[in-house]
């Protein structure tokens, strides 16, 4: 108890300006006020002992917040000793003038392990954090979140599995203290999801492991980064990783100079490859790391597909020897069509692959098109693998162009587009497995669109869930599964559409309006269900937003319409979790609203219309409503999970009086307007108040 006590004193001392009495430090820190203090100075310490502060295993919470100027060592004495976590990790100093490190790789004397108490623990940080663990956690899972850099030195690392969140990045390095070739397991599994993870070779030959899965996840936008390097002459980095888990919609970007020579990336289960390249991958040809979306030759042309082999691991492909510039009769080949040529389809043909080439200036263009006359010009790539290079149109309206058809087949297509300059797709896109639309390059910054569908884009028949990681532009088309053709969107970059059907929405992105004017979308098609989260923005005169099919559309984020537009529910469910910020909302008969949001407009219901209740382990959701809440009468209903629901609750509230009318549904055995009829309130069957319907 009393080491507890002690790490307390001394981190509330130093990061929050808290007292202790010296009484409980023997060896500990000095100053008791606010302020930057520099941790190597032993005048800071008790007893002049600098970093003397773990001298025992104890349990205990860990946060750190607060300014620190000079580098600072957290280690053991006479240990190894063990931190046993009873809570979340808290890294989120102000500022820090040098690295924060814990542990000692090297000397076992100074080594400081960390127990996670077998849960899953969040590490918070934030962006100016340097946070380097030397040695062992164990007995639980790790999440780190916010923004930021942590390190694992030496032999540090987690026996657990690691999810990365968005922007975190995830180094190893070594000091050259540690005077042999060294052998480091980071994690039993590792998950990306626009994140970075960096494995560097600072001083010797170098294996980092993953020993089981690498999950590259796709609920962001852009790439997560997978980085490896050799630094020092004649030494090697190589990372051995089990198998590699690539979900539906990710991408991979591999990077680094010397893959597959003194940098390797292998797996003990090789990743499936077709004609020789690596699905859902993309690989840099040189150490380029710049993050943004512009950039000369050795920026966003710096990219390839990538192959995999048992001895050199990933490698992208050399543009000399790993692609061809025509299509072979013979064999599929990794089509790569330069910038400033035209590759043109007389009639079916089959590729692996696609690389449309990017100009750096001038009106050179890489294109590939129906060659005149040709009836069936459709190009069948095996691999579903097309990447389109950065074009700098100076201008004059040219743009990376494909005209032809595109068929994937059985393989979820990937098209690969740069946002901030237009590339175009005019054929139809054609395949079983979906397609996803993604950036070739990794970067934090808000996605624009970059690609564009026109010609014969709206009459495509591919079925599969679409993904819209970057920009893309399909204005009016068809392009979007529905109707016949099954399949989801994933929005977590931006979809500019205008008149439309989808089946349901999901993602957390932007939807808007391709060009002015009065637009009209509906969404869940083939009565699918969605779950959106993001922004929905038309906000033209007029335009409307329709749901339609039996199944249910949660908007989570925000829907913004005109004034005078419309968000009408014509038959299933829409949850409104979010925020429905202008507008009428509409409920026709047998539809249904719900949620546990904000409507700040008003909410008219039709005759035989419902309102569905959630009640989660006992409490039930409330919509809030802004205006006139009208129309009837409107049957409640109550979905209830978990704990039983007991007491009355508010299930809708309004600014104004409720002018609707109401009648009991399933699960509900009271419905009663309270608090001058603003608020309606509900309670189970079998409750044992009394009923009163209005």
């Amino acid at each position: 108890m009393k080491t507890t006590v002690k790490l307390f004193a001394i981190l509330a001392s130093v990061f929050t300006g808290a007292t202790a009495s010296l009484a409980d430090i023997t060896t500990g820190w000095l100053p008791m006020t606010k302020g930057t203090y520099n941790f190597l100075d032993a005048a800071n310490w008790a007893n002049g002992e600098t970093n003397g502060v773990f001298s025992a295993d104890w349990t205990g919470s860990f946060r750190i917040f607060g300014s620190i100027a000079g580098r600072t060592l957290v280690r053991a004495s006479n240990g190894p000793h063990t931190v046993t976590l009873d809570d979340d990790l808290y890294l989120q100093a102000s500022s820090m003038g040098a690295d924060f490190v814990f542990g000692n790789g090297y000397d076992d004397k100074k080594r400081l392990n960390f127990d996670l108490g077998g849960m899953t623990r969040t590490v918070f940080m934030n962006g100016t954090s340097r946070w380097i663990f030397s040695d062992r956690m164990t007995n639980g899972d790790l999440v780190f979140d916010g923004a930021g850099a942590f390190t694992f030195r030496t032999g540090g690392g987690s026996d657990g599995s690691i999810v990365l969140s968005p922007n975190m990045i995830l180094q190893t390095a070594f000091t050259s203290s540690d005077k042999s070739d060294v052998d480091a397991v980071r994690a039993s599994n590792l998950t990306l999801n626009r994140s970075n993870v960096q494995f560097f070779e600072t001083y010797w030959n170098v294996t980092d492991r993953i020993t089981g899965t690498l999950s590259v996840l796709a609920d962001e936008p852009s790439c997560s980064i997978l980085y490896v390097r050799a630094v020092t002459a004649d030494k090697t980095e190589t990372v051995r990783i089990g198998r590699l888990e690539m979900k539906p919609g990710s991408t991979l970007l591999v990077r680094g100079a010397k893959l597959g020579g003194d940098a390797k990336i292998l797996f003990d289960t090789a990743p499936e490859t077709v004609g020789g390249i690596v699905p859902q991958l993309i690989g840099a040809k040189s150490d380029y790391n710049k993050d943004s979306k512009t950039g000369g030759l050795n920026g966003m042309y710096d990219q390839s597909l990538v192959s995999y082999d048992a001895e050199n691991g990933l490698v992208p492909l050399d543009l000399a020897t790993g692609y061809a510039d025509s299509i072979s009769a013979a064999s599929p080949v990794n089509l790569f069509v330069a910038y400033g040529t035209t590759n043109c389809l007389s009639g079916p043909a089959t590729v692996n692959s696609i690389y449309l080439g990017g100009a750096d200036s001038g009106d050179q263009f890489a294109a590939i098109m129906p060659a005149e006359g040709a009836n069936d010009a459709t190009l069948t790539v095996e691999s579903g693998m097309v990447l389109i290079g950065y074009g700098r149109n100076a201008g004059n309206y040219k743009y990376p162009t494909i005209g032809v058809d595109l068929d994937f087949g059985k393989r979820r297509g990937m098209v690969f587009s740069p946002g901030g300059k237009r590339s175009q797709i005019d054929g139809a896109i054609k395949g079983s497995k979906g397609v996803t639309f993604t950036t070739p390059y990794a970067t934090t910054e808000t996605p624009t669109v970059g690609l564009v569908f026109g010609g014969k884009a709206g009459s495509s028949t591919y079925t599969g869930d679409t993904y819209v990681q970057n920009g893309i532009n399909v204005g009016a088309t068809g392009l979007l599964p529905h109707g016949e053709r099954t399949g989801d969107v994933y929005v977590n970059g931006i979809l500019y559409a205008d008149n439309c059907v989808i089946n349901g929405l999901n993602g957390k992105g932007t939807v808007n309006r391709a060009s002015s004017g009065t637009k009209h979308m509906s969404i869940g098609d083939n009565n699918a269900n969605g779950d959106f989260t993001g922004t929905f923005s038309v906000t033209d005169n007029a335009s409307t937003l329709t749901k339609i099919g039996t199944g249910t559309q949660r908007f989570g984020g925000t829907v913004a319409l005109a004034s005078n537009g419309e968000l009408n529910v014509n038959a299933g469910v829409v949850v409104i979790d979010g925020a429905v910020t202008q507008g009428a909302v509409n409920v026709a008969a047998d539809a249904a609203i719900g949620g546990d949001g904000e409507i700040q407009t008003t909410l008219a219901f039709a005759d035989g219309a419902k309102f569905s209740v959630n009640v989660a382990d006992g409490v039930a959701t409330c919509l809030e409503v802004t205006g006139a809440v009208t129309g009837g009468p409107v049957t409640v209903n109550a979905n209830v999970t978990g704990k039983k629901w007991r007491d009355a609750q508010c299930i809708l509230k309004s600014d104004d009086a409720i002018a609707a009318s109401f009648v009991k549904g399933e699960g509900i055995g009271l419905l009663e307007l309270r608090n001058n009829d603003t608020e309606l309130w509900a309670a189970p069957q079998n409750s044992g108040f009394c009923v009163v319907v209005r």
